[in-house]
């Protein structure tokens, strides 16, 4: 059994973020941000929580880490074409995308404890309910967030002493891909390097390929 799942201050944090995390699956956009804030708050304080109790002890962290189901092989990762702009319809998936990329935030490449909890809560709200978010976002596009939020999950599970958040993350997205046709990409499959120097490397190379797509056409 994992000893963080018994530590009654740590369940009552989890208990907390998975309540706002159920609010903001549910709230209107306009409402979004305060809750954002609230539950990045509150991974704030599992970060620090976690990193206080258990990383700075090396004897209460040693067993802290169960071994976690790996994603299945998968095969060789196919190039992806980039995303190209859209100049039409910018009231439909284009504030939408406007949106998710203003809630999420761009990647970090910061490996605090507290760093992590905040992006943790980012990548694990944002890989919920893809199948009610994500289908009206053109193909290119569902490309794109499916290779950021891959890499960002990546990051996430080689830093945290916990990667369990991560892990489900990843889970959901080969899911989503595999149920939509999408091409795989390198942060889903098992063993692989990033393309660039890091994680955090190549997450930045889809946010700004996303960020180009929402810059109208000249």
């Amino acid at each position: 059994m994992n000893p963080l799942h018994d530590d009654p201050r740590l369940v009552e944090l989890l208990q907390n973020a998975d309540a706002y995390s159920a609010q903001l699956r549910s709230s209107e956009p306009s409402e979004q941000p305060v809750i954002m804030r609230s539950l990045d708050a509150v991974h704030r304080d599992i970060g620090r929580y976690v990193h206080e109790r258990w990383v700075q002890d090396p004897d209460r962290g040693s067993s802290a880490v169960e071994d976690i189901e790996e994603l299945e092989e998968l095969e060789p990762v196919e190039p992806i074409e980039p995303p190209r702009r859209h100049s039409t319809d910018p009231n439909a998936w284009v504030a939408s995308l406007q949106d998710l990329l203003a809630l999420v935030q761009p990647p970090l490449e910061e490996d605090h404890p507290i760093a992590l909890g905040v992006e943790s809560a980012r990548v694990q709200w944002a890989t919920t309910d893809l199948r009610e978010r994500w289908p009206s976002f053109p193909i290119p596009i569902q490309q794109a967030l499916l290779g950021m939020f891959a890499a960002r999950s990546r990051w996430l599970q080689q830093n945290l002493p916990v990667p369990d958040g991560a892990e489900r993350a990843l889970r959901r997205l080969e899911r989503y891909r595999r149920d939509e046709g999408l091409a795989r990409v390198v942060g889903l499959s098992v063993g692989a390097s990033p393309e660039s120097d890091s994680w955090p490397g190549d997450a930045q190379y889809w946010w700004e390929m996303l960020a180009g797509a929402l810059t109208p056409a000249a």
